[in-house]
Order: structure tokens, then sequence, then C-alpha cells
């Protein structure tokens, strides 16, 4: 899977939003889903430590 380069542009809530409709829209395989809901999870706690981080 080729990474994407983040967008500046997008706002944080909207990228695990898509990723979180991603994992909706996933094939009804209990494993992709609870993947993707994890990984949405993991992205949202990241990002709000970098907002702390941030001066």
């Amino acid at each position: 899977m080729k990474r994407i380069p983040p967008d500046p542009n997008v706002s944080n809530e909207t990228l695990v939003e898509q990723l979180k409709s991603y994992a909706a829209d996933a094939p009804r395989h209990h494993w992709s889903r609870h993947w993707m809901g994890i990984a949405a999870d993991r992205i949202a706690k990241l990002k709000e430590l970098a907002v702390h981080r941030s001066p």
C-alpha cells in the first residue's frame, strides 16, 4: 500500500471520520473493521498528544 503524505489542509477530525467511514464501508469482515476502529482511535490519541506538544 502506498503511503499518502498528510494533507495539512485536512483537519484531524476529518481524518478520523474518514477512517471510521472506511471501516464502516469495509466488507462486513469483523477483523478489518476492528483494526480500522483501533487505527482511528490511535490516530485520534496521537493527534491529541501532538496538539498538547505544540507551543
